[in-house]
């Protein structure tokens, strides 16, 4: 007696559909959302990502992040996730520990 094929959907996947793209293909790296995974659909640019909030009461906010070649293995996933970086680090401070800003 033959199988019946796996259909999308059915109850072998639990409702889910099979070729469904993942819901989340990058993580943040560094700042306030270190570590967070999120969805993005662009290739190369500056993404501004909420930053999640602590307690209702927190004010809503964004941070954000560049999106990079570079590839993270998560173990929530077999794929690599597309590494974001933070881009709202603070000014670097000069290196003899002056108040004075270096330019980014």
């Amino acid at each position: 007696m033959r199988t019946p094929p796996h259909r999308p959907g059915g109850p072998e996947t639990g409702g889910a559909r099979v070729n469904a793209p993942p819901a989340h293909n990058a993580i943040c790296l560094g700042g306030p959302c270190h570590g967070m995974l999120t969805h993005i659909d662009q290739d190369i640019g500056v993404l501004a990502v909420p930053v999640p909030r602590r307690s209702p009461d927190d004010p809503e906010a964004v941070a954000s992040y560049r999106v990079t070649r570079e590839r993270v293995h998560h173990p929530s996933c077999s794929d690599p996730f597309i590494a974001l970086h933070w881009a709202d680090q603070a000014a670097q401070v000069c290196p003899c520990g002056c108040e004075r800003s270096l330019p980014r």
